[in-house]
């Protein structure tokens, strides 16, 4: 066989135990003990036969290495052979010994020069990439500094290899306990006591000096549960969400703290198992997951009054049964902050080119009528026409209309949907985040998989660097009170933006993010605590303050401090909002902090763009619901990458809630007794043709049995027309002109069609209500007929009185 041959030999070998050595990594958390003992065993062969095949090709061929070798002893001993031929005198010695100090001291001058090429050059590379950092942060607005060593990728990976090499050095040494406690029994048996006394406590000492070698350096992880038990009990926690889920209150419960929690206290446990063991109160009775998660939740969202607490509260509460020790505390912190998911394996990389994702509606059980019904997806927003990128690389298994599925080695399978398939076809090989298409709508769908001897599914958002949820929890009866000042200003800016026809939903968005930035003040200013003295608002010196002037030397892309309700900004990327806003109030003679002059900043003196975005928020143009139009104000219109995303949409929920169930207590809900007791003041009573399945009047497009479909009929019933294309019952009041000769009104008569803004009066959160007034009494209060609240083709009266969220749409035909 020829050197070519012999090294092609070589080669295979080499890369057949490369992957078996990836294989045996990445399979042994899963396999049992007889199959992970015989892929050990494959693996050691394979090993050995690269190592025999390596030394065979360096015994038959030449190499540079076995040639370099030999010309240095043939050298050597050509030397000592000459020396000793001439053998005259010691001199010749003397001069080979001098020679050979010349060769030390140029090996040694050499290997400093190389060692320093090779430090300046390390330092170098440092530097830049210092610098690039520092300025790629500038640019993004994130001022010029570097990027923390935890948050890098490489830093993240390096721990996590560190936490499992180092947790598989403790389970080594945790596995010989048994064979050296078994020893230690033989031992005691024996009848020289004194001497095993001795033995024993000799072996006590190696094993605790062993552990304690390794204790100090380990870093717990956040997660320890394998995958499966993970996504398990997280799918567990989403259904008590679900059960507790009804027509006023919505759960949506952040479950990762709960989770770290969890996994800090109960270790690597199973939901499944019948009682799971405390391994942090060990005094504790074993309870089942169910009895522990229950407890959780209702601590969590409350039990009998709900109100939202977040968990931390509890773990510092020493009275609580969820307390953690000083220490512990800061362990279990410090894990969830440093690692968080990033210490579970199969991460998936990113779908697009953003810092982080948007979670539209989540992996999860979900409340669906009187049911509760798992949902395998997960969506993630996205703009439509986004590049999307391959989170998994692998091979395509499917390729649908919109849809493709990745499968790695039978390992994981990704199926995404949402995207443009054109390009890609089954059996094409895909890298890791590699281009693969572009969205075809605001929405991409993800499932994935992982295959243990079976396949089953996990939660994508556990393998994604960087989420948010847009679905948080909303509760009716929550407290949420703010103080007059906060309230008399946000009913200000709600009335000014309501009265143009914009969207309860986009200006509850708004004053979501005005909440966070100003407390809704338009006289504040960035780093200002009350502190200041009244000269101060209109001095230029004290207002310009740059970034390090307020924060100590950070954030040098502040030139100048942000002023009022949005924190308007003069920054280094270019932005002048700061000097526009202060410019705008000179030139309309009013002070910079009245309420009106930066409500009409915003709608006619901010630039183009912004003045732009700020309507397509308020018209619904960004999304459908409140915490998508939270998160397009506070990324398109603040320019800010996601800070205090949650906390915004919590703020922007309460404030939705606030103005669309004002005054929503119905005065009465007995369909019947309303009937009776006002039919002489109503219009005249509806019949088969309107309310009955399979009857209807021409021409109506709506969804059979639903609100809609119904005001279409008594409508036509009436001898009036509308349009049979408006959308969902909530966009009537901005699609009302398609119908001809119809208006919105103030305050309703007989005969208007009522418009339910999403959650007024208990409506759908998602599609909102319609009605007919058929009468107004003399106190203001009128009664209306729907359908659809209690099922299709179910019929109710309500009476009800004027609310925010409510509108009435008349038409003059």
């Amino acid at each position: 066989m020829g050197r070519r041959k012999d090294k092609k030999v070589v080669k295979e070998h080499k890369t057949a135990y490369k992957e078996a050595k990836v294989d045996y990594k990445g399979l042994k958390k899963n396999l049992d003990k007889y199959s992970l003992k015989k892929l050990k065993k494959e693996l050691k062969e394979k090993k050995k036969t690269y190592k025999k095949s390596k030394k065979n090709f360096e015994k038959k061929h030449i190499t540079l290495k076995k040639s370099t070798k030999f010309a240095i002893k043939s050298k050597f001993k050509n030397k000592v052979k000459e020396q000793l031929s001439k053998n005259d005198s010691f001199a010749e010695i003397n001069q080979h010994k001098q020679r050979a100090t010349q060769r030390s001291q140029l090996y040694r001058s050499l290997k400093g020069t190389g060692k320093a090429t090779i430090k300046i050059g390390a330092k170098t590379t440092k530097h830049m990439y210092r610098l690039s950092n520092r300025s790629y942060n500038l640019i993004r607005g994130n001022g010029f500094k570097q990027l923390p060593t935890r948050y890098h990728n490489s830093y993240r990976k390096f721990q996590r290899t560190k936490i499992r090499v180092q947790q598989h050095k403790v389970t080594k040494v945790f596995g010989r306990t048994k064979r050296i406690t078994g020893i230690g029994i033989r031992v005691l048996n024996n009848p020289f006591k004194a001497k095993s006394l001795g033995i024993i406590l000799a072996v006590v000492f190696l094993f605790v000096f062993v552990l304690s070698f390794f204790a100090p350096s380990m870093i717990r992880p956040a997660i320890v549960q394998n995958d499966r038990n993970l996504t398990e009990s997280y799918l567990e926690l989403t259904k008590l969400d679900a059960k507790h889920t009804n027509s006023v209150d919505t759960f949506y419960t952040n479950w990762n703290d709960p989770l770290f929690y969890l996994n800090f206290r109960y270790d690597n446990f199973n939901p499944k198992d019948e009682t799971i063991k405390d391994y942090y109160h060990r005094k504790e009775e074993p309870k089942s997951f169910e009895t522990i998660s229950t407890a959780l939740w209702e601590t969590i969202n409350g039990k009998e009054v709900h109100q939202v607490t977040p968990l931390d509260k509890f773990i510092r509460d020493s009275s609580s049964p969820w307390f953690l020790a000083s220490k512990d505390f800061k362990a279990f912190d410090k894990a969830r902050k440093e690692f968080g998911f990033f210490s579970l394996s199969n991460r998936l990389g990113k779908l697009y080119d953003k810092d982080s994702y948007l979670i539209t509606r989540r992996m999860g059980y979900e409340h669906k009528r009187d049911s509760v019904e798992l949902n395998e997806e997960t969506e993630i927003k996205a703009d439509r026409g986004t590049n999307v990128l391959a989170p998994l690389s692998g091979t395509l298994e499917e390729v649908g209309i919109n849809r493709i599925v990745i499968n790695q080695d039978n390992h994981a399978r990704l199926t995404i949907s949402g995207i443009d398939t054109s390009r890609l076809k089954k059996g094409d090989i895909l890298n890791k985040e590699a281009y693969i298409g572009n969205s075809i709508s605001d929405r991409i769908k993800l499932i994935y998989e992982l295959n243990n001897g079976e396949w089953y599914k996990v939660n994508p958002a556990f393998y994604l660097s960087k989420v948010a949820y847009a679905q948080t929890t909303i509760i009716s009866s929550s407290d949420f009170s703010p103080n007059s000042h906060v309230l008399e200003r946000a009913k200000q800016i709600y009335d000014f933006f309501i009265k143009k026809g914009y969207s309860v939903e986009g200006i509850a968005a708004m004053l979501g993010n005005f909440d966070i930035e100003s407390k809704i003040n338009p006289k504040s200013a960035e780093g200002e605590f009350g502190n200041s003295i009244a000269a101060s608002w209109d001095t230029d010196e004290w207002l310009t303050k740059s970034g390090p002037e307020i924060y100590g030397g950070r954030y040098p892309n502040i030139l100048k401090r942000g002023l009022g309700l949005g924190q308007w900004t003069d920054t280094a990327d270019g932005s002048t909002r700061h000097t526009m806003l202060r410019e705008f109030a000179k030139s309309k003679g009013k002070k910079w902090y009245d309420m009106e002059l930066q409500l009409e900043f915003m709608t006619n003196g901010d630039t183009p763009s912004s003045i732009h975005i700020l309507e397509a928020v308020l018209n619904k143009k960004l999304g459908d619901t409140v915490s998508e139009l939270t998160v397009a104000f506070l990324t398109k219109w603040e320019g800010n990458p996601g800070d205090k995303v949650s906390e915004r949409i919590q703020s922007a929920q309460n404030w939705f809630q606030y103005f669309t169930r004002q005054n929503t207590i119905p005065l009465s809900t007995n369909s019947a007794e309303i009937y009776n007791k006002y039919k002489d003041k109503m219009l005249k009573p509806y019949t088969d043709k309107e309310v009955r399945a399979g009857e209807g009047w021409e021409g109506n497009a709506y969804a059979l049995g639903n609100c809609t479909w119904y005001v279409y009929n008594r409508m036509k019933q009436l001898g009036k027309s509308i349009y049979p294309y408006m959308g969902n019952a909530n966009e009537w009041s901005s699609t009302y002109y398609l119908t001809q000769g119809a208006t919105l009104v103030d305050s309703p008569q007989a005969g208007d069609i009522v418009i339910f803004n999403t959650g007024v009066y208990g409506s759908h959160p998602i599609y909102g209500h319609v009605g007919i007034c058929e009468a107004v009494l003399e106190d203001g209060s009128f009664i209306i007929s729907e359908m659809n609240t209690a099922g299709e083709y179910s019929m109710s009266y309500r009476m009800l009185k004027p609310a925010y969220g409510l509108y009435f749409m008349r038409v003059n035909q």
